[in-house]
């Protein structure tokens, strides 16, 4: 999966009334870097992603409401598989009430009802798990889920997940 296209507002440093967009399909391949001072946001715009996900933020401990301001937060990103197929998941943050709606879309078209364990399921099969994010490009500042200081049987585990045999096991 690619990642186009990346919308949030109301996560960490990101407070305005306005979302902040990056269209990363617009931009021409190769290389990308994100540079800024420190605290204007890399950190969190990269996460944001694994948060869109799986709620979790893998270079900030505690909850992700913890980084979350308003009733309005939200974060968006959207990837295309190798066929052109678009894929879409929103997180909606209510930071005051602790409460989050997350949806998945397939060119356009719901492919969740919104619960939670059903949002989870249909995020492990397109995207893998969250310890797979972490162990791939995704890898965070603080070596969250880095591979080479994972036990010998989580290591195990994510490398059976990468190669579809947890049927197997």
């Amino acid at each position: 999966m690619k990642l186009k296209r990346l919308t949030l507002r109301g996560l960490t440093t990101f407070t305005s009334a306005d979302p902040v967009r990056i269209d990363l399909g617009s931009m021409a391949d190769g290389l990308i870097a994100v540079v800024g001072e420190n605290g204007s946001g890399k950190t969190s715009l990269l996460s944001s992603v694994p948060a869109a996900l799986y709620r979790a933020m893998p270079d900030r401990p505690g909850s992700l409401y913890d980084y979350c301001h308003g009733k309005d937060a939200f974060v968006q990103a959207v990837f295309e598989d190798q066929w052109g197929t678009e894929f879409e998941v929103r997180l909606n943050i209510d930071a005051e009430t602790r409460k989050t709606e997350q949806f998945l879309f397939c060119d356009g078209e719901p492919l969740t009802t919104g619960k939670a364990a059903d949002n989870r399921e249909q995020v492990a099969e397109l995207f893998g798990s969250y310890e797979l994010l972490l162990a791939s490009v995704f890898a965070s500042q603080s070596k969250a889920g880095d591979f080479l200081r994972m036990t010998k049987r989580d290591r195990k585990a994510l490398m059976a997940e990468l190669l579809g045999l947890n049927h197997l096991q």
